[in-house]
């Protein structure tokens, strides 16, 4: 892969495909607009989830290098256009608005994700724009919190595909007499260093 640009976009080449983001140059690579590509030569197997594919193979090959191209969401409506074109996206979403959206897993956990737009507490400082991401579920029909992340405009689509592919998930542990913990968020590399898998169990 070959990838090159100038302060306002950024090319993406392979031997299957090129293809154009717009964005801005930013301290430790490139922020790219997901929705802006532009397809200079076309895939084989050109589909909606042809955009997923070149998100995906980007960040593994920028995975272990200090300058990266990082894929942007400043909307709501951007992130779920492109959260859809996962193939066979699990779950499901409701309580879509201009702030956010609830992602109901297969598991029963709900994914509340939330833009948030902090105005600075004093002139001089910046604005706080980030997504944020509450988890809970439901038992005995109320909900329990369980935990919540802030992530920065290009973390979140990552932080959901991990969800997506399984490479982050949730665990309930067994303590004495039996009695279990609340479903644990776990990364997958975290729980294969588990040694006494025996008291887990993936919720």
């Amino acid at each position: 892969m070959k990838i090159s640009g100038r302060k306002s976009y950024v090319t993406i080449e392979t031997s299957e495909y090129t293809c154009t983001f717009g964005g801005d140059l930013c301290g430790d690579g490139f922020g790219a607009d997901p929705l802006s590509i532009r397809w200079d030569k076309l895939p084989e197997d050109q589909s909606e989830a042809s955009l997923i594919r070149v998100i995906r193979e980007v960040w593994n090959e920028c995975k272990d290098k200090k300058e990266k191209v990082h894929f942007d969401f400043f909307k709501v409506k951007d992130l779920l256009e492109v959260l859809n074109m996962l193939p066979d996206r699990i779950g499901t979403i409701s309580d879509v608005n201009d702030d956010g959206f609830i992602w109901h897993l297969p598991n029963g956990i709900l994914a509340r994700v939330y833009l948030t737009n902090i105005p600075p507490k004093k002139p001089t400082y910046p604005r706080i724009i980030e997504w944020y991401i509450g988890y809970s579920y439901l038992k005995n029909g109320k909900e329990i919190a369980l935990s919540h992340s802030h992530l920065d405009l290009h973390q979140i689509f990552e932080k959901l595909v991990d969800i997506q592919d399984g490479n982050t998930f949730w665990v309930i542990k067994t303590k004495a007499f039996g009695k279990e913990t609340p479903p644990l968020i776990m990364g997958k590399e975290e729980f294969e260093k588990i040694k006494n898998k025996d008291k887990y169990r993936i919720f």
